[in-house]
């Protein structure tokens, strides 16, 4: 497929465009994923007329030429998802007119030139290579900046303020899975326009900063894998539009009770406290007014879309990037459905009962509750739950019988209730059956396929010995070998006691001739009546086939 220039005069494959000069006027070049490689052409640099040039999705590989920065009207440069290696190139830099620059996905290494941020930058994406150092301060002059997508290198050092307080005209700041360490600052202002703030899996310290309440319209916070230690953010229900949290595995502690709870963030599909220290019982106020796990109302949308942010530049839409603990595996979920709902409160120190109200959030995906002291009943309306996939209620202390309501779930494909005080039956249908003993072990009363078999506890003595069902049905071996030995002794008595008789009584064997012949006549009487009867039976049944 030719690398297309869009002014509607020129075609050109890869290894044609060396040919190309500055006299072409070529103002896009095309050419994604296509599957091409090799290296990018030094060449390119020579046309400067180029306003947009997209490599992305292909196997290039070597250095981006420096000769790009010659192309000093470019506005748009993509080269995501490549296998580009070395540094990035200072000159890009002399791009004065650049807004669009994505280079993520790649192998570049090096320090992040701060030349290359210029102030015309619009969205700059790094994300996922190797680039080590500090962010470089320039960034803050960059103030048309609306997407910066630092994720997935080596960074370190800490959040520079000034990045912060760009958030009153920045939409989405991604620095999430560097070395990143010290406080977030508390820098958030009034009119802060921050939709998405993911800054998981760094070394990132002390309290989530109050300031964020001032971000209005923040949907997305992700500050999973750091070393946080606060309390439950209730300062920040003011948030109406968040619609993902998650503070997994950091140092949180402390009741997740919030007063005014009927209004605490109605849009919420994504909640992952997991692994921190939290602790109380989980209220029943929690949960009633989450409409967006809700299948049926206004706030779920059941489109097949993802969660995305508008940004000034027209198709421009942020993947996020989210480690989700989904059927008992850990995975990450580039792309978030509107329909997808997960809670994760597991590895805490909850305790109480878990509350009824779950069940009002039919359209919940995910539920995980493990590794908690929970108590008390598995609450029956958690079968209200018809779009459920996964359910982990395991570890925890949870007693009574399995509610046979949960024979509803037909979506679920990962069920965990191990190791509680769980007892009785477990409910009979092919969905609960379906999983392996593991997901059921550690209940001492709890019995039934496929933990064990049909019997319940008790009705098989334990010192009772077992028996194959051939020993059940005719006894014992020893049983059995006495029926043998009396077969062998009874069989030559009795033919003697019927035969002999007959070979030495005449009286005998006249009675017994007598008798026989009666026995036949009887027989054969007998058949002869029955023929006659079916041939009667024959005959009516035609007569009524004639009407």
């Amino acid at each position: 497929m030719p690398l297309i220039c869009k002014c509607g005069t020129y075609a050109a494959t890869p290894s044609q465009v060396h040919h190309l000069t500055a006299s072409a006027a070529c103002h896009q070049n095309s050419s994604d994923n296509n599957n091409f490689s090799g290296a990018i052409p030094e060449s390119l640099g020579n046309l400067s007329n180029l306003r947009e040039l997209s490599m992305s999705r292909n196997n290039l590989q070597g250095d981006i030429p420096p000769s790009l920065g010659n192309c000093k009207i470019l506005q748009s440069l993509n080269l995501a998802r490549n296998n580009l290696q070395g540094n990035i190139p200072p000159s890009l830099g002399n791009c004065k007119t650049l807004q669009f620059l994505d280079l993520s996905v790649n192998n570049l290494s090096g320090s992040l030139p701060p030349q290359v941020i210029g102030l015309s930058l619009v969205v700059f994406s790094i994300e996922k290579n190797n680039i080590h150092g500090r962010i470089p301060l320039s960034l803050c002059n960059a103030t048309k900046l609306d997407i910066i997508d630092l994720g997935g290198n080596h960074l370190n050092g800490t959040i520079p303020h000034c990045l912060i307080a760009m958030a009153s005209t920045l939409g989405v700041l991604d620095l999430s899975g560097n070395n990143i360490g010290g406080n977030v600052p508390n820098e958030f202002r009034k009119g802060c326009r921050l939709e998405m703030l993911d800054l998981c899996w760094n070394f990132l310290q002390g309290q989530i900063p109050r300031s964020l309440v001032n971000c209005k319209n923040l949907k997305l916070l992700d500050l999973e894998n750091n070393q946080l230690k606060d309390t439950f953010p209730c300062e920040l229900s003011a948030l109406s539009q968040l619609q993902v949290l998650i503070l997994k595995s950091n140092k949180f502690s402390g009741r997740i009770a919030c007063s005014g709870e009927d209004s605490i963030w109605p849009l919420l599909q994504i909640l992952n406290l997991a692994s921190n220290c939290f602790s109380g019982e989980i209220t029943s106020q929690f949960f009633p007014t989450r409409r967006s796990m809700m299948a049926g109302t206004k706030e779920m949308q059941l489109e097949p879309d993802e969660l995305k942010y508008s940004s000034t530049l027209a198709g421009v839409s942020i993947q996020d990037l989210l480690t989700l603990t989904f059927k008992g595996n850990d995975f990450e979920l580039q792309k978030i459905p509107k329909i997808f709902t997960s809670i994760d409160l597991s590895n805490n120190a909850f305790h109480g009962e878990i509350p009824r109200e779950l069940g009002n959030l039919n359209a919940l995906i995910v539920l995980n509750l493990s590794h908690n002291s929970l108590s008390g009943n598995i609450p029956s309306s958690l079968g209200n739950l018809s779009e459920l996939e996964s359910l982990d209620l395991s570890c925890n202390a949870l007693s009574g019988n399995i509610p046979r309501e949960l024979v509803k779930l037909n979506f679920l494909e990962y069920l965990n209730l191990s190791f509680n005080k769980l007892g009785g039956p477990i409910p009979t249908s092919t969905q609960l059956q379906s999983f392996d003993a593991s997901s059921y072990k550690g209940n001492p009363g709890l019995y039934g396929p496929p933990l064990t078999p049909r019997q319940a506890p008790g009705s098989i003595h334990p010192s009772m010995p077992s028996t194959s069902p051939d020993e059940s049905q005719w006894g014992s071996n020893s049983q059995v070998e006495w029926m043998l030995r009396g077969a062998e002794v009874g069989l030559p008595v009795g033919l003697a006691i019927f035969i002999v008789p007959l070979l030495y009584f005449k009286r005998w064997r006249r009675w017994y001739c007598k008798h026989l012949d009666k026995l036949a006549m009887k027989i054969l009487r007998g058949e002869d009546q029955a023929r006659g009867r079916r041939t009667r039976r024959r005959s009516k049944r035609q007569q009524r086939q004639r009407f």
